[in-house]
């Protein structure tokens, strides 16, 4: 297992920027998310993002050379000519209403595959 930096000051304390910064630099080399990153070095939320700011600030860094440029791929949906809606025999009926007015309806034999589609907290 791996020994994780405990940086997490005590009640009143504050971190200097020569604490801060080395962990900031080690968050831009390890890939990692940032939430597993501060969680792993023992900070909160708050913590990190307030240094990040002030460490990317400080070295006229942008918050977008963090990620990845996107690229759109368009798709086409061509839509069947006849759409026949049976449902089947002995099977039950999911019904979903959007507040935009779409309406997904689901009809299965098996739970087991609508219990990963939805998930209800």
């Amino acid at each position: 297992m791996q020994n994780k930096k405990q940086t997490r000051q005590l009640p009143g304390t504050r971190l200097s920027k020569g604490q801060a910064y080395p962990i900031i630099e080690q968050y831009f080399k390890s890939g990692l998310m940032p939430c597993d990153f501060y969680r792993q070095v023992g900070w909160s939320d708050n913590q990190f993002y307030s240094w990040r700011k002030r460490y990317m600030e400080e070295h006229n860094m942008l918050a977008e050379e963090e990620f990845e440029p996107t690229t759109f791929h368009p798709i086409t949906v061509t839509p069947p000519e006849e759409v026949n809606l049976v449902e089947p025999e002995e099977s039950f009926t999911i019904e979903i209403t959007y507040p935009n007015g779409v309406t997904l309806r689901v009809y299965s034999k098996n739970t087991a595959p609508l219990v990963d589609l939805i998930k209800l907290y």
